[in-house]
This record gives C-alpha cells, structure tokens and sequence, in this order.
C-alpha cells in the first residue's frame, strides 16, 4: 500500500485521512473495552426498530469491505451484538423463534447488501480523485487493526464461548509464561507471512 503513494507529495490531507481513519477504529476499540453503550439484548420491534437494524447492517457492511474495522467492535459499541450475533445468529437453527430471527435477519442482511455496494463505489470514486489520502485513510485503518488483534486475543482455556474469555491484554506476562509453545508457533507463523509477503511483493513487481 506504502508504493501505490510512494513518490507522491503527502500533503496535510493525506495526514489528516490517516488521522481520522486510525482514530475511528480506535474510538471502536475504546467503545468495545468500556461497553459504554447500553446494549440491547432484544428488539421490540417498531418502524424505527426495522430502520435501526436496516442502518445496522449499511455500517456493517463497512467491515467488509474497509480493511482493519472489527465488525465486532463495531456492533458491541452499536450495544447491539447480543441483540444480532448472540442471540438471532447464535440461534439460527432455532425454529421457536424463526420470526422474530427473520425480522432481524432480513432489514440487517438488506442494509448489509445495500452498504457493501454503496461503499464499495464509494471507495472505488475516491481512489480515483483522492488516490494520496484513500491510500492513507486505509493505511491507517490497517495499522489500527493491528492493535485491536491484540486486544482482542483472549485466552480460549478461560471459558467455551468466545465472549465469555479473558482476553490476554489482562494478565498477558502470565498468559505468555504459560503458552511458551504458543509464543514460539506464533512467532514462527508471523515471520515466515512476512516472508512469504515479501516474495509475493516482489513477484508482483517482477511480472
């Protein structure tokens, strides 16, 4: 990503998309670790109701295609995981309640498809007129993203369900004392990505 922008003069504005781009998935991150948001665990459902849920699934579909935003952290500070992912998509194959999962399901998976195609020639327009600062905004949200894998590490011997570990962060010193092999593979995975990164990179140049 660096090349597409190597060469080109980084102006205020390309600072500033990177800026906002890393503050925004940070902002999530921080709205996810203090679940300052009331959550909500169940929909009454109202015209409103299906708008919400509708806006839900277009701003979801923005970590689908934008690279490094958690749609987790997204919908955990939205206070509306439960409501979604716990809850309808957890209880999926759960008939007794199969009405109430499609009038979440259906204005949320509506919006989602809306989103990825009104995001995507979003996306697609300003790579085009603002190729420096698009470059910078996803640079930024990638560089985030990394951060938030830590934070979003738990340890998987704490509980069955993944919302219910201890994430890492918490007592990471003792958690990497007693995972040396854990650390080791880790480590051996991330170097060896990076090298295989490398080579694809200059493959691509190469060709």
């Amino acid at each position: 990503l660096y090349q597409k922008i190597k060469g080109n003069r980084i102006s205020i504005y390309s600072i500033l998309s990177f800026v906002i781009a890393f503050s925004a998935v940070m902002l999530l991150l921080i709205g996810k670790l203090s679940n300052s948001t009331n959550a909500i665990d169940h929909f009454d459902f109202k015209i409103w109701t299906y708008l919400f849920i509708l806006l839900v699934g277009i701003l979801s579909a923005a970590t689908m295609v934008v690279p490094g935003i958690s749609g987790s952290a997204l919908l955990i500070t939205l206070g509306v995981y439960t409501a979604i992912v716990t809850d309808v998509v957890g209880n999926i194959l759960d008939f007794s309640v199969l009405g109430y999962n499609l009038q979440v399901l259906i204005p949320f998976g509506v919006g989602a498809v809306i989103g990825i195609f009104l995001i995507s020639k979003l996306i697609e327009i300003v790579i085009k007129k603002y190729v420096v600062q698009t470059y910078s905004a996803i640079i930024g949200f990638i560089i985030a993203s990394a951060i938030v894998i830590v934070f979003e590490m738990t340890d998987q011997t704490t509980a069955i369900d993944f919302k219910d570990q201890t994430p890492i962060y918490t007592n990471l010193i003792n958690y990497l004392s007693g995972n040396v092999w854990s650390v080791v593979i880790g480590l051996i995975a991330l170097f060896f990505g990076i090298f295989v990164e490398f080579q694809l990179f200059h493959y691509e140049f190469l060709v």
